[in-house]
């Protein structure tokens, strides 16, 4: 089976996010007083640094300790916690169990305010009989994990991990799900923590709050994560914004292929096509594989791509769209800029019928049109030449 993860990330006080340096984003939240904050591991990997906003302040966060086996990872930022979480002890999640998931998913497309969804635990098994999870319905996309599932009580009962893949479903039973959704148990994280000596809150079931007091709560407690690539590491500056001297951006010939789409499943496997054909077709591309996702819709602005070009002295754009009509690839739009902003040119693929049960096999399918569309621009202006 195929599930969705989500990616996450970390904090600091940093300069404005440019369109090269934002790689996933996700959701963290707050396991001691001492600034440790909690995630999945998946969200952190691959990044070169992680920042999380924290009070309306960016700040960068260290990665402490990970555990890739069962998911999670633990990153400190330099600021004392007023107000952590507690896990809950003694009793572990109910079937049936109301809970609420917390979480910063769709960075750039949703409000930037907490995100708040109710749900039930809907089975005490995770996907293929794994112990360690569970499954709840409260709804949650891209960016949710890393975030605090909470009982009535606030409580911390797991974190967000994983949904199942609406595309694998629909190609392998003929049915969508519906949120079918998990998250790590909260004796799983108390072992990691303990194991870390990290000395955390905690509590027995208690006595159920208000939803809008849980939401106040958590709002302050619940972090916005964003991996960040190469461009960005190394490159805090302090609150008062001393002349520190920046490194200069790492020079990148060729073409930079860069855009945005959603969902990101489906633009990260058009992408990852897209690089393929190129560097079969012979094309110097400057953008590195951790590169190929999608940012915000504001860091991937066609002025910001252009102006990550110029700094990192790549030859020209190749601007990426791609859009989803229902469970296809509905069109995939190519366009080519050299340093100055000109289109050199532009051209497009559709699909509007088939139907896939994978992103990668959608994405094979709208490049086979664009194949042909891009012979003829090999080894012009826009597309050099390795």
């Amino acid at each position: 089976m195929r599930l969705v993860r989500f990616h996450v990330a970390l904090v600091s006080i940093l300069l404005p996010l440019k369109a090269d340096d934002v790689i996933g984003s996700g959701t963290g939240f707050a396991a001691s007083v001492h600034g440790h904050i909690l995630t999945n591991a998946h969200v952190i990997s691959g990044c070169k640094s992680v920042i999380a906003k924290v009070g309306g302040t960016e700040v960068a966060a260290g990665t402490i300790s990970v555990d890739s086996g069962n998911d999670i990872a633990l990153l400190k930022i330099p600021l004392v916690f007023k107000n952590v979480p507690s896990l809950r002890v003694g009793l572990g999640v109910q079937l049936g169990e109301s809970v609420t998931a917390f979480g910063y998913p769709l960075q750039g497309v949703l409000a930037k305010s907490l995100n708040m969804t109710i749900g039930n635990v809907s089975s005490l098994i995770g996907l293929s009989e794994d112990t360690r999870s569970f499954q709840f319905t409260a709804a949650v996309q891209p960016g949710s994990s890393g975030g605090p599932l909470v009982d009535t009580a606030g409580n911390v009962v797991g974190i967000v991990t994983s949904k199942l893949s609406p595309l694998w479903t629909a190609s392998n039973t003929g049915d969508l799900p519906q949120n079918v959704n998990f998250a790590l148990r909260a004796s799983i994280i108390r072992d990691f923590l303990e194991s870390r000596g990290v000395v955390f809150p905690a509590k027995a079931v208690s006595i159920p709050i208000p939803a809008t007091e849980l939401a106040a709560t958590f709002e302050g407690v619940t972090f916005p994560l964003q991996c960040l690539g190469d461009s960005r590491s190394g490159a805090a500056v302090s609150k008062s914004g001393n002349n520190s001297k920046q490194p200069r951006a790492e020079k990148h010939k060729g073409v930079l292929v860069a855009g945005f789409g959603v969902s990101e499943e489906f633009f990260e496997a058009v992408f990852q096509e897209i690089q393929n054909t190129l560097v079969i077709f012979g094309v110097k591309v400057a953008t590195k594989e951790s590169e190929l996702r999608a940012g915000t819709l504001n860091s991937v602005s066609l002025p910001n791509l252009l102006e990550a070009v110029r700094q990192q002295g790549s030859d020209s754009l190749l601007y990426v769209t791609v859009e989803r009509r229902g469970m296809n690839i509905s069109l995939v739009r190519l366009r080519c800029f050299d340093v100055d902003g000109k289109l050199l040119w532009e051209d497009s693929a559709s699909n509007s019928h088939q139907l896939f049960g994978t992103e990668q096999s959608a994405a094979r399918f709208v490049m086979k049109q664009l194949k042909k569309k891009l012979e003829p621009h090999i080894g012009k202006p826009g597309l050099p030449l390795r």
